[in-house]
């Protein structure tokens, strides 16, 4: 999970659309479990999500 938080922490934005696919084809992730991982990123505050756009927030606490 940490490899695909900081992807979208280097790309900054991103549609939900285009980071599922993205994600499956690079590194195998099915499209549920990437919703899965989304839902948990947002519950923990390091994105949101508006109007389909992934927009990173913040690192956890723990990454040094």
């Amino acid at each position: 999970m940490r490899a695909l938080l900081e992807e979208i922490e280097k790309l900054g934005q991103i549609s939900v659309t285009e980071f599922l696919s993205y994600i499956a084809v690079r590194y195998g992730v099915r499209r549920k479990t990437g919703v899965e991982y989304l839902d948990d990123w947002v519950d923990g505050g390091y994105i949101t999500i508006q109007d389909n756009i992934i927009k990173f927030v913040k690192k956890p606490e723990w990454w040094k």
